[in-house]
């Protein structure tokens, strides 16, 4: 083979990495829910512990059969309800959640609390993140940020959440459908 030869065959394996080997299928799960089975009035695993129990209502979401929660007036529920997976590191002390909601009012906002740890840290990290209200169906991509900044990456073997909150703030109702937090590679 010549050089021209070897520089096309060097630019083609780059070209397919690029836009083959990205994080997408190799960045584990943290956490996926689906709030498909209900308990006591809330998605199992998950408990209300800030408003009205007349806040919470199991309903059905984007299609006939699946299942979420809508969330109206001030309501935080507390879980994990998902499995929860422990994974190798977050790049710059991020997480990544991605939610499956609408909301009746554009003014409503979905809050992300995540409360992870690894045995490289001394104390549990807070993450937290928020998107607004959109009364179309959408998969919303939320990063979720480490109390201690975007430049403080976490390492070690055995990250995991230890428990998650979801409030919804604002007039209007919420209804949410899934969701999956991962590293910031993933999505």
């Amino acid at each position: 083979m010549n050089a021209l030869t070897h520089s096309r065959l060097a630019v083609a394996i780059s070209l397919f990495c690029v836009a083959g080997c990205g994080g997408g299928d190799f960045a584990p799960r943290i956490l996926f829910e689906d709030f498909e089975t209900l308990c006591d009035g809330v998605p199992c695993g998950w408990t209300l512990t800030d408003g009205d129990p007349a806040n919470v209502e199991y309903v059905e979401t984007i299609h006939p059969g699946v299942h979420g929660f809508a969330l109206s007036e001030e309501t935080t529920l507390n879980g994990p309800g998902g499995e929860v997976i422990p994974f190798a590191g977050l790049a710059f002390g991020s997480l990544q959640a991605e939610v499956s909601v609408r909301c009746d009012d554009p003014d409503a906002r979905l809050i992300i609390r995540a409360l992870g740890e690894s045995s490289a840290r001394t104390a549990p990290e807070l993450f937290e993140g928020e998107t607004f209200g959109s009364d179309a169906w959408g998969r919303y991509r939320i990063s979720l940020v480490g109390s201690r900044g975007v430049d403080a990456p976490i390492s070690g073997m055995d990250f995991q959440i230890l428990s998650l909150a979801l409030a919804k703030r604002g007039p209007g109702t919420c209804v949410i459908d899934t969701l999956e937090i991962d590293d910031l590679g993933s999505f």
